[in-house]
């Protein structure tokens, strides 16, 4: 675990026009945290990643990425977002998982050219960390739900960041791929990334976490280490999200 803070969210607020959605949230994240962020629907999850990942305007409060206020960072291959997988994807897209991978290089560094041999080897690497090397010739659109979402993450690493973001990573996916896919990411974090996680799985995820954040519509915002989370909530607030094995 490294001890320098990563992440710092103080007094964050957000209405959109008809609703007030996150009041007052403040939590910090270290290097090397894994956080599952849970919440029902409405309470302003996926509004809270965007607006650290400037996909929002910040309305009031104010969020540092590694000391730096987020609408000012500029650092981005130092972070990484992985969407729900069911949402951001034309599953016709004629591209090889190669490919998909490759161009998370792109979008961070534009087109900037490194060697194509620098290039296969950072691609290649990064799909031997999530289990689909020898997937790189196939195209994207025909693999399963589970094995696409480890692409995208393999996409979201490529570039070697500090922090990986997912907004419900294991949504739309067969119910058996996603306790791999929760290990992997759980591998990744102890490999060194710092990893937010906005999830519903949470008896799958849970236990590769170190710090819960509660977000609640009319109570304040919490974060727990895991363990105390577990003792607390889990058996009666979140006992509806365990899946029958």
């Amino acid at each position: 675990m490294g001890d320098g803070m990563i992440l710092e969210i103080k007094n964050v607020s957000f209405d959109y026009p008809d609703k007030n959605i996150l009041k007052d949230v403040s939590f910090q994240v270290e290097e090397g945290d894994f956080l599952c962020i849970l919440g029902s629907n409405g309470t302003g999850k996926s509004t809270l990643l965007k607006l650290i990942l400037n996909l929002l305007k910040l309305q009031k409060g104010e969020i540092l990425i590694d000391g730096i206020p987020s609408r000012r960072f500029k650092n981005y291959s130092d972070i990484a977002y992985v969407s729900q997988k069911a949402t951001g994807f034309n599953q016709d897209f004629p591209a090889t998982v190669f490919e998909v991978v490759r161009s998370g290089l792109y979008s961070v560094r534009g087109f900037m050219k490194f060697s194509a041999k620098e290039d296969r080897a950072k691609v290649e690497e990064a799909l031997k960390k999530v289990g689909m090397l020898e997937y790189r010739d196939r195209l994207i659109g025909n693999l399963s739900g589970g094995q696409q979402q480890r692409v995208f993450i393999a996409k979201a690493i490529v570039s070697d960041p500090k922090i990986i973001f997912l907004d419900e990573p294991t949504v739309g996916i067969d119910v058996n791929a996603v306790d791999s896919i929760c290990c992997l990411l759980g591998g990744l974090n102890l490999s060194g990334y710092t990893i937010i996680m906005v999830t519903h799985d949470l008896s799958s995820v849970i236990h590769h976490s170190n710090k819960v954040l509660l977000l609640s519509e009319n109570e304040p915002c919490r974060i727990y280490k895991t363990e105390d989370f577990l003792k607390q909530n889990y058996s009666t607030h979140y006992h509806h999200h365990k899946e029958e094995p």
